[in-house]
C-alpha cells in the first residue's frame, strides 16, 4: 500500500512541477499557429488504427479455424485501448 501511495506522490509532484515550469501564453501561441491539415490528417490516422487492428485480429482468430465479426473485434480493441489508458501500468 505504501508503494502504491509512493507512486501516486511522485507522480503528482512531477505533474506539479512540470504545470509550473510551463509558460502558459507559449502554450496558447504554439496550437494557435497548429497547421490544421495536419491535425486533420493525424486524427484520420489515428482513427483508422482500431479499424486496421480489428482486421488483424479478425484475420489471426480465422487462421486457428474460427470465426469473428469485424464488429465484435473493434469493440474489443476500443475496449482494450481504454483499458490500456485508463489502468497503471502495474496492474
Amino acid at each position: 500500500m505504501i508503494k502504491f501511495f509512493l507512486k501516486i506522490g511522485i507522480s503528482a509532484l512531477l505533474i506539479w512541477w512540470l504545470v509550473s515550469q510551463s509558460n502558459i501564453d507559449r502554450l496558447v501561441e504554439n496550437l494557435a499557429s497548429v497547421n490544421l491539415w495536419g491535425l486533420a490528417l493525424a486524427v484520420l490516422v489515428l482513427g483508422c488504427l482500431p479499424a486496421a487492428q480489428s482486421l488483424r485480429w479478425s484475420l489471426i482468430v480465422r487462421s486457428i479455424g474460427k470465426t469473428l465479426r469485424f464488429k465484435d473485434a473493434f469493440l474489443n480493441v476500443l475496449i482494450g485501448i481504454f483499458f490500456n489508458q485508463t489502468l497503471p501500468s502495474s496492474i
